[in-house]
């Protein structure tokens, strides 16, 4: 399928061209993108996708399983008072934070597929080493390094599939990782919950099930680690930002190989190599990283930072509050499950929707991510409204808060994502994402005891937060490239590159990822 150009691309930034089109001159090169979309989209991006979203589902369990399970951890034994719940819930967001700072610099140099090995190093036995805590230090320190490891593959993840994947699929892959993983680990962790309750009692609330679910994302990130280990090559936009052209050439030959596509390949799957100034190499290593800090990246990433954390705070607020929303309802921990269940689940119609628009682009990323936005001030000044209700309004209002606040946040995975060239991508995505799961550290240190001083606060929090989002993606957020671009020149707009259009009026156009 060929798509018509996006009416949200970025003005001045030029599509590739066609290699079958005469306007193609005879001897040049095919670009990344071009061999990429050649390819199309097969078993290789579904390998892929599933192995980033079994990665992920433990991420979403994250978001759930520490608050949910305070109240049958050993309090009095461990000598946990209400105010360390706090902390529990906040130090594996801590981890996140760290890591994906440390994943982000890795990914963009040493490699993706590097910071892949090392979540699953740090992940799997840091896991496990918390199932079997004996004390509350033991259980932070490594719920810490769980959230260390989280940090580093969640961003890599869809920096990856990103650059895995056609651009006319690109949207809908990279959303589906955060969309599908987050509400599955949540309800899947939920269920696993109340499955043990049904074996150890319904009203046992100081067994030790809750062990089995700190270890549960152990079993799909061995699925997803030994998908990764058969099949994913090293990001061939990566290899080809580093100068390794005949490895990228391989790597887009293993993809097309996957799926029984070489035959589409372009010239045989050769690759035209960027530019010499543009190479990343240790020489440069101090160049590239000042890159972070000037024009047009810096706009980029004030955009991306701002609004993300805008976007996130009323995630955050919404996941920490409802369980001590329920809990002063005085319900039981089956019947407080169900209830967080269902909570969680009205993401999947909200992602399926999502995923439809992006793929037809019906609306602009930014427009559709500000509308959601508007939705979420409305939803959260209804909830603070209701909070004294009935429990069927105050239910109900959570679900549409849900929905309005978390389907944002999860599509600006997809904005970052082709807003960055590949040179910064995995740093911009993690450094953007990684300050959101920073606010998710001092947000239950700060609403809850909000909470307990006045219900209505958190929500007029969560308004102006939003508030501010829909101004800042309406009017000053960028449209990104509906290709991707590859180095920093690629990024910035025409009319800010005089030499750049000046070559654009030639026919021929060697700058891959253009």
């Amino acid at each position: 399928r060929n798509l018509p150009p996006r009416p949200w691309a970025l003005s001045g930034t030029r599509h590739a061209l066609d290699m079958s089109s005469p306007e193609r001159r005879a001897g040049v090169k095919p670009t990344i993108s071009e061999q990429v979309d050649a390819v199309g989209f097969g078993k290789f991006q579904w390998i892929s996708l599933t192995a980033f979203v079994l990665f992920i589902f433990s991420d979403g369990m994250e978001m759930v399983v520490t608050n949910v399970i305070w109240r049958v951890l050993p309090l009095e034994e461990w000598g946990m008072e209400d105010d360390v719940r706090g902390l529990l819930i906040s130090i594996s967001f801590l981890g996140f934070v760290i890591g994906a700072l440390m994943g982000g610099i890795a990914g963009d140099w040493v490699g993706r597929l590097a910071v892949v090995y090392a979540h699953t190093i740090i992940f799997i036995p840091a896991s496990i080493a918390s199932a079997f805590s004996q004390s509350m230090y033991q259980l932070l320190v490594t719920r810490f390094f769980v959230g260390i490891s989280m940090g580093l593959i969640l961003p890599t993840a869809v920096a990856l599939m990103a650059e895995f994947s056609p651009r006319v699929e690109r949207g809908r892959a990279c959303l589906a990782i955060p969309g599908l993983s987050f509400t599955s680990g949540a309800v899947g962790v939920l269920m696993l919950g109340l499955i043990l309750m049904s074996f150890c009692g319904m009203e046992c609330e100081h067994c030790d099930w809750w062990r089995v679910m700190l270890v549960a994302g152990v079993i799909p990130d061995i699925i997803a680690i030994t998908l990764v280990l058969v099949y994913l090559p090293e990001s061939p936009r990566f290899l080809l930002c580093h100068g390794r052209v005949q490895e990228a050439e391989a790597a887009v030959h293993r993809i097309a190989e996957t799926n029984d596509a070489e035959q589409k390949l372009i010239d045989g799957g050769v690759l035209a190599p960027l530019p010499p100034d543009d190479i990343q190499s240790a020489e440069k290593a101090q160049q590239h990283m000042a890159a972070m800090f000037k024009p047009p990246i810096i706009d980029y990433m004030f955009v991306i930072v701002g609004t993300w954390s805008l976007l996130s705070i009323a995630t955050w607020v919404q996941t920490f509050l409802y369980p001590l929303v329920l809990e002063e309802k005085e319900m039981n921990a089956a019947d407080q499950y169900w209830l967080l269940i269902q909570m969680t689940a009205i993401e999947f119609p909200g992602v399926l929707l999502m995923l439809f628009i992006i793929q037809y682009n019906l609306v602009e990323r930014r427009h559709l991510m500000a509308y959601l936005a508007m939705g979420s001030m409305l939803a959260s000044i209804i909830a603070a409204i209701t909070i004294e209700w009935g429990l069927v309004w105050v239910h109900s209002t959570q679900l549409l808060l849900r929905f309005c606040s978390m389907l944002p946040y999860e599509v600006f995975y997809v904005y970052a994502a082709e807003l960055l060239p590949t040179s910064h991508r995995n740093q911009g995505i993690s450094f953007g994402n990684g300050t959101t799961k920073g606010l998710a550290v001092i947000t239950p240190l700060i609403i809850i005891p909000l909470f307990h001083v006045s219900h209505y606060l958190p929500y007029v929090i969560v308004a102006i937060s939003s508030f501010l989002a829909t101004v800042v993606l309406f009017f000053f957020a960028p449209d990104p490239s509906y290709n991707l671009n590859d180095v920093v020149s690629q990024a910035i707009p025409a009319e800010k590159r005089p030499l750049i259009q000046k070559m654009n009026s030639e026919v021929v156009d060697t700058a891959p990822g253009v």
